[in-house]
C-alpha cells in the first residue's frame, strides 16, 4: 500500500512537472503608451513607454537595419535628393506626395529606412550602400521625419566597419543641427539601440536573451486598407511561432505542427481578437493556440483570453511542456529575411546556415500547395538570393528553405499595385 501511495504521488507529481499551466496579463497602458518585453520562462516584464525613443539601431554587424517608431515618428523618403544636397533641403514643399515609410511586420532586419532599398542590390540597405572593400555602408539618402508639429530633416551618414553608426539631423525652424554618433558595443547583448531625437539620448532594451515576445502597436498591411496601426504581439529574433487555430485547446499539442514554426515576427500578431463596434469590445478567439519555440529550444503554448483596451490589457495563458522540453526545429538554418515585404515582382531572400550544401526554396499559398520553387548552393554563413516572383498574383504566401532535413518558414505578401 505504502508503494502504491508513492507511485501515485510521483505520478501526479510528473503529470505537474509535464504540463506547467499558468496565466497571466500584460499592460501597455491607457492609449497603449508603452511596448512590453515579456519572458515566457519567468514572466518577466520589461516596459518601455514609446515616448522614450523614436529610431533604432540594430546593434547586429551583419544588418545595417534601422527602426522607426510609429507612435512618435512619421518618416517620408525625401524624393529627388540624396545626401550631397542636405544643406539645400529647407522646406516640406510637396511633402503629401512623398511615400511615408514603414517598419516591415514581418522581420526585424528590415526597419523605415531600409524600406526603399533595391532589391536587386543586396548590399543595398535602403538608407545607404554597403562598400564591400571598407566594409562601411555609406549613407545616401536623405528623409523627413514628423516629430509632434516639427519636421526634422535626417541623414544617416554612415555605418563603419565596428558598426558605429553616424547620423545627422537638423530642425527645419533651425533650432538644432547635431551630428550623434551611437556605439552598439555597448550594448551588444541588445537587438537595437533606441535613441530620442529630441532628448539625444538612449534607451536600453532588455537584453535579447531575457525577452521573447514583444506586445506592441505596430503597423501592417490590411488588404484594401494599406498600412494600417494595430496591438498585438511580436516575437523576438530567433524566437519561431506556430499557429494551431480551429482545435481544442485542451488537446492540441505541438507536435502536429513541427512543419509550420515561422521565423515571422509578427507571426502571433494582432488577428486573435476582433473588434465588435456595435459594443466597443473584443472577442477572442476560443479555439486558437500559439506555439512559440523561444532562442533556447524550449517551447511553449500560448492563448489569449482577454483584452481590454482601455488599459490596453492582454490576458492569457502559458503552459510549458517539459516531458517535450528542447526540441530543435532548425539545425542547420539559423534565421532568413525577405525584403522588401510586401514585394512586386521579385524578392531578396537572406538566410544564415552553419553548414554548406543545397537549400531548397517553395513558395506555398495558404492551402499549402506549392506554386513556385528553386534550389540554390548554399554557404555557411549568410546567403542571399533574388527570387521571381512576377508570375504570381497578389496575395499571401509561405516561403520555405529545406536543406539537409531542416527548414524555415517565412510569410510573403505580394502586393504588385
Amino acid at each position: 500500500m505504502k508503494h502504491f501511495i508513492l507511485l501515485v504521488t510521483l505520478l501526479c507529481s510528473l503529470q505537474l512537472i509535464k504540463a506547467q499551466s499558468l496565466t497571466d496579463s500584460v499592460t501597455m497602458g491607457s492609449g497603449y503608451s508603452s511596448q512590453v518585453y515579456y519572458q515566457l520562462s519567468s514572466q518577466a516584464k520589461y516596459t518601455i513607454p514609446y515616448s522614450a525613443w523614436d529610431i533604432g539601431f540594430i546593434t547586429s554587424l551583419m544588418s545595417g537595419a534601422v527602426i522607426s517608431n510609429p507612435n512618435t515618428i512619421t518618416v517620408y523618403r525625401v524624393p529627388n535628393l540624396d545626401s550631397t544636397e542636405y544643406t539645400s533641403l529647407t522646406d516640406t514643399a510637396g511633402i503629401s506626395n512623398w511615400r511615408i515609410l514603414y517598419n516591415s511586420d514581418t522581420s526585424w532586419y528590415t526597419g523605415a529606412f531600409n524600406s526603399t532599398a533595391n532589391v536587386t542590390n543586396p548590399f543595398d540597405f535602403g538608407w545607404g550602400i554597403y562598400d564591400f572593400n571598407a566594409h562601411i555602408v555609406y549613407g545616401d539618402s536623405l528623409f523627413m521625419v514628423k516629430k509632434d508639429t516639427s519636421f526634422i530633416k535626417l541623414w544617416i551618414k554612415e555605418k563603419t566597419g565596428t558598426g558605429t553608426y553616424i547620423m545627422r539631423y537638423t530642425y527645419l525652424d533651425g533650432t538644432f543641427d547635431s551630428t550623434v554618433t551611437i556605439d552598439p558595443y555597448s550594448n551588444t547583448d541588445q537587438n537595437f539601440i533606441l535613441y530620442n531625437l529630441q532628448t539625444t539620448v538612449t534607451v536600453s532594451e532588455p537584453p535579447s536573451a531575457d525577452w521573447d515576445i514583444l506586445f506592441n502597436h505596430y503597423i501592417t498591411t490590411i488588404p484594401g486598407l494599406g498600412p494600417y496601426p494595430v496591438t498585438g504581439v511580436q516575437s523576438n529574433i530567433g524566437v519561431t511561432v506556430a499557429k494551431a487555430n480551429k482545435v481544442d485547446v485542451n488537446t492540441v499539442s505541438y507536435t502536429g505542427y513541427l512543419n509550420d514554426f515561422l521565423n515571422n515576427l509578427s507571426a502571433i500578431g494582432y488577428d486573435w481578437k476582433t473588434f465588435d463596434p456595435t459594443t466597443f469590445t473584443y472577442t477572442i478567439e476560443d479555439s486558437l493556440v500559439y506555439f512559440v519555440q523561444t532562442r533556447d529550444g524550449k517551447i511553449y503554448s500560448l492563448r489569449f483570453t482577454g483584452f481590454n483596451s482601455a488599459t490596453g490589457t492582454s490576458i492569457f495563458e502559458v503552459m510549458f511542456d517539459a516531458e517535450v522540453g528542447i526540441h530543435e526545429v532548425n539545425k542547420t538554418l539559423e534565421s532568413a529575411m525577405i525584403y522588401p515585404n510586401p514585394a512586386n515582382d521579385q524578392f531578396t531572400l537572406a538566410y544564415s546556415a552553419k553548414k554548406r550544401g543545397t537549400a531548397r526554396v517553395t513558395i506555398l499559398d495558404l492551402e499549402g500547395k506549392e506554386v513556385a520553387a528553386t534550389s540554390f548552393d548554399m554557404n555557411e554563413g549568410l546567403n542571399v538570393q533574388q527570387i521571381a516572383s512576377a508570375s504570381l498574383s497578389d496575395g499571401i504566401y509561405f516561403v520555405k528553405i529545406n536543406s539537409l532535413g531542416d527548414e524555415l518558414k517565412l510569410k510573403l505578401i505580394l502586393s504588385k499595385k
